[in-house]
Formats: structure tokens, sequence, C-alpha cells
């Protein structure tokens, strides 16, 4: 399994847009990429309003990474 850290960001500038961190092995790694990109919106005074979530990612055998 993977997990994919994710956030849904709107900016008092512009329009809402989702991001992506790094692919993790663990929720704890994703968790820990998205307390770094909390950090970074919450003193971002562009930020309008914002949501970070860890993505649980279930590979198949069709599926190449």
């Amino acid at each position: 399994m993977l997990w994919l850290p994710v956030a849904f960001v709107c900016l008092m500038s512009g329009p809402c847009n989702f991001h992506q961190g790094r692919l993790s092995i663990s929720i704890e790694q994703c968790m820990a990429q998205n307390r770094v990109a909390d950090k970074a919106m919450q003193q971002d005074n562009d930020v309008k309003a914002y949501k970070t979530e860890c993505l649980l990612i279930v590979p198949t055998q069709m599926d190449s990474l």
C-alpha cells in the first residue's frame, strides 16, 4: 500500500486547486508531509482556506509505478 498526501488550497488572489506531495510507504510519512504543508499554509497570508488528507493507494497488477 502507498499513501498520497494531498491538499485542497484556496487563495485570496485566485481559485482553489489541488496539490500533491510525494508517495509515502506509510501513513506516518504521509502525515509528516501534510504537517509541513499545514504549517506553511497557516503562515501564508494568501491562503484563504485549505484541507490536507492522506489518500490510500492500493496498486493492482495492471498499475506501474
